[in-house]
């Protein structure tokens, strides 16, 4: 069996930037890359559109999605899997899973993923379409119609969302929500993901993680282009501080 993950945006490319100034190709490679490192130790073969954030092809949209498929199709993965974060203001939240429209067995992987994020994080908001019986929403994502193996997209959280950034940013999150995908993809495949697997999880290259202790408390930082950036609620709420996002100057405000 063979996988290809592609972790969405990356080069020229950020993503989505979240409150603090995250880049969502930043914790897209990282967990990518570690979904790949539970799936080869249980013996899946690995393919990636990117392994860094250096990229091979221009800095052209178009380019780039063909790019990305290209690999994929001649990769000859049995599955695909294209690894994002979602972004629209400071409240949205929630996890969501695509598919291309009509019934396919990219529904069938959507659905063993959706369950086992759903095992692993039961408090979070599973943005679900279930109008024609399965939790997967429809889009024609270029990377997902382009692609001739089964393929999903998924939004992990909203790197907007100053709660959900800092949750992006966490290794115990990173871990977690890659062995969940990955347990759902050897669903789909037949193959029992073990949970020892956790052992061999990649340290994501970039970004680096420095160490912050704020009271005693020990949290993960992330370094970005050579600036250090750190979850800012979770640290403030550990001193008593509150923490609100004003989303009309887009600032951090702590009170």
């Amino acid at each position: 069996m063979k996988a290809c993950g592609d972790p969405g945006h990356g080069g020229y490319d950020p993503g989505a930037i979240g409150p603090t100034g995250i880049h969502e190709a930043d914790v897209n490679l990282a967990v990518t890359l570690k979904i790949g490192k539970i799936l080869q130790a249980n013996d899946v073969m690995m393919s990636y559109t990117r392994e860094s954030n250096d990229v091979p092809w221009p800095s052209n949209l178009n380019a780039d999605l063909a790019q990305r498929c290209k690999i994929a199709n001649d990769s000859g993965a049995d599955i695909f899997f294209s690894i994002h974060c979602n972004s629209v203001n400071s409240t949205a939240k929630g996890s969501e899973i695509y598919t291309t429209p009509g019934t396919t067995q990219a529904d069938r992987l959507a659905t063993a993923i959706n369950k086992r994020m759903k095992e692993a994080f039961p408090n979070v908001m599973y943005r679900e379409d279930w109008s024609d019986s399965d939790p997967d929403k429809e889009a024609n994502f270029y990377v997902i119609k382009n692609t001739r193996m089964p393929a999903v997209l998924i939004e992990l959280l909203f790197i907007s969302n100053p709660a959900e950034e800092a949750m992006l940013i966490s290794g115990e999150y990173q871990d977690k929500v890659a062995l969940a995908i990955a347990k759902g993809i050897g669903d789909y495949l037949g193959i029992n993901i073990i949970g020892s697997a956790m052992h061999l999880l990649v340290q994501p290259v970039d970004p680096q993680r420095p160490k912050i202790c704020v009271g005693g408390v020990i949290f993960d930082g992330i370094i970005v282009d050579g600036s250090t950036y750190a979850p800012v609620r979770a640290m403030a709420e550990t001193l008593g501080r509150k923490v609100t996002w004003d989303e009309k100057t887009k600032t951090v405000v702590i009170i």
